[in-house]
């Protein structure tokens, strides 16, 4: 007997596939004693990452059941004790009570329950609703480990997108059959016996943990693993009190939405640690299959936050405009990251937290900086302008009042705004970049809009020589630039002029310091910097020039 439902073909008599949850696994998991774990120690660096330490208490060998399984990731995830024997990550049946989202799973959730189902149309049916093999994996499971191809750059799709959840079916064991109704269809459904306390049976997993006998009772086992979900923002506030004394403050806020925790050892990190894998999930999670966790694997880490800004403050990326280390810096001890401890600290999930890191006096110097970009490329030809449009900051070319220290703390200073006041009152907010301690750093404050500069460069006429490097055509060229600043300002001022470029220096007034730049490593042409340090009283005029010969690729 054929039998159409919603537009859906049943053969009524015929036997469907069914699957149950393996009795297996369930009588594994229903066997260990489940315990709960507390978190212990929280390490969180700047990019959504924190290294979470959680335990438990052990009474004698057997199979240990935590709810709370971890998301770590890719090769983070460790269990330090000596009675380890395995580590399985399982699913379990468990009773709750229906949510908003009970829709998403109405199949799983109704399995072994007799229902009376009213479709559109006036027709119903009624059973018992039946268990559902689920294809592995989930629904982009492709055992060839390949990116489903979705959107508007797939060539094909090698996978259909995951149903909705008005398109899944329900399987009813009828008196007549098996029925196939699908959840879009049915207006309301009657359950049977569950009157008011209703309670749904879903499957949830869990982590087990399989020890051996401890040799005194009450020994602890501990897990961390690397993991998302909770961060640290720091911030600097600069006051300064008069033209020589500031107080420079850290702040700090963290960000919760990991988990629950109390009174749990909180460090903040800084540095540019190495996460290789920090966007991988490990197979261990129970969110991820083997399509996500390849597919993970062979994207570059980091990919889709390139933002220039973002990578500074969250990797403490150098800065284009760092002064140099002074001479009284000690090198430091052991790698470059550096652990703040907080204390013990409680926060639910979801939390914000505000917290004052440190303060201190410091001694400062008011200057003028001026750093004139290399805006030529490695092959000495001029940087295109959308080039120039995507790093504006790199190429920016203008004067700033600036303020500059050594930091005061025995703790490197992160990176991270700071907030500059005078006598309380805002000035400005720029970046303050990685500094360790007794470290002299420059902090722009705001635009020097009273001190007037130009800079001009051209081409000397008749210097063009062609020559040959590694068989590629070069034009040698000899260019002349001058610098002109007009001080307006009732009050002398310190300028400090950072002039970048690329070629050979064949002249400078003033004795400039020069200075040789990584970056021109690789390129046929010399990347340098020179620096003038220069004390212009009030309505002075000085003009600066200079030359330098580059190749231009031809």
């Amino acid at each position: 007997m054929v039998r159409s439902v919603c537009g859906i073909v049943v053969l009524a008599g015929v036997v469907v596939t069914l699957g149950f949850f393996s009795s297996a696994f369930a009588q594994e998991a229903g066997e260990a004693k489940e315990v709960k774990t507390t978190v212990s120690e929280a390490s969180m660096f700047k990019n959504g990452l924190a290294m979470v330490t959680r335990e438990f208490v052990v009474t004698s060998a057997g199979k240990y059941l935590i709810s709370d399984v971890p998301e770590p990731v890719h090769g983070t995830f460790w269990v330090h004790s000596d009675l380890l024997d395995e580590v399985r990550v399982t699913t379990r049946e468990v009773k709750s009570k229906p949510s908003a989202l009970w829709a998403m799973g109405l199949q799983e959730s109704l399995v072994g329950s007799k229902v009376t189902m009213h479709l559109k149309g006036g027709t119903m049916t009624s059973g018992a609703v039946l268990d559902l093999v689920e294809r592995k994996g989930g629904a982009d499971w492709d055992r060839r480990y390949e990116r489903p191809r979705y959107g508007y750059y797939g060539y094909g799709y090698r996978n259909q997108p995951p149903p909705t959840p008005g398109n899944e079916l329900i399987a009813i064991k009828t008196s007549k059959g098996v029925e196939l109704v699908r959840i879009s269809e049915v207006i309301r459904i009657e359950i049977e016996g569950r009157g008011k306390k209703l309670e749904l049976t879903t499957k949830k997993p869990v982590l087990i943990v399989k020890l051996r006998e401890p040799k005194e009772k009450g020994a602890v086992v501990r897990i961390s693993y690397l993991t998302k979900g909770l961060t640290w923002a720091p911030a600097y506030r600069i006051n300064l009190l008069d033209e020589e004394k500031a107080t420079i403050e850290q702040q700090a806020v963290i960000k919760n939405e990991l988990e629950n925790f109390k009174n749990a050892k909180v460090q903040l990190v800084s540095g540019f640690p190495s996460m290789r894998f920090g966007h991988v999930v490990s197979p261990l999670s129970p969110t991820t299959n083997l399509t996500n966790f390849f597919n993970q694997l062979a994207q570059r880490a980091g990919q889709g936050s390139s933002v220039a800004m973002q990578q500074a403050v969250a990797h403490n990326v150098a800065p284009q405009r760092q002064a140099q280390p002074s001479s009284e810096v000690t090198a430091g001890e052991g790698i470059d990251l550096h652990y703040q401890d907080i204390g013990r600290r409680t926060m639910a999930e979801g939390d914000s937290l505000y917290i004052s890191v440190a303060k201190k006096e410091v001694r400062y110097k008011r200057m003028v900086e001026w750093i004139i970009p290399d805006t030529r490329n490695e092959r000495g030809r001029y940087v295109d302008r959308y080039q120039r449009e995507r790093n504006p900051e790199k190429f920016q070319d203008a004067l700033w009042d600036a303020i500059r220290f050594k930091n005061p703390f025995d703790f490197p200073l992160t990176t991270a705004p700071a907030a500059v006041f005078t006598k309380g009152a805002f000035s400005g907010q720029q970046m303050c970049y990685w500094t360790d301690p007794g470290e002299q750093t420059t902090v722009p404050v705001t635009k020097a809009l009273s001190i007037r500069a130009s800079h001009t460069e051209h081409e000397v006429p008749g210097t063009r020589e062609r020559i040959y490097v590694g068989g590629n055509d070069y034009q040698r060229t000899r260019v002349e630039g001058m610098l002109t600043v007009n001080n307006h300002r009732k009050k002398k001022i310190v300028l400090v002029i950072r002039r970048r470029f690329s070629g050979e220096l064949r002249q400078a007034d003033l004795n400039p310091e020069q200075k040789l730049l990584e970056e021109g490593a690789h390129s046929v042409n010399k990347r340098n910097e020179l620096l003038w340090t220069l004390t212009i009283k009030p309505g002075e005029k000085v003009i600066i020039k200079y030359s330098y010969e580059l190749l231009v690729d031809i």
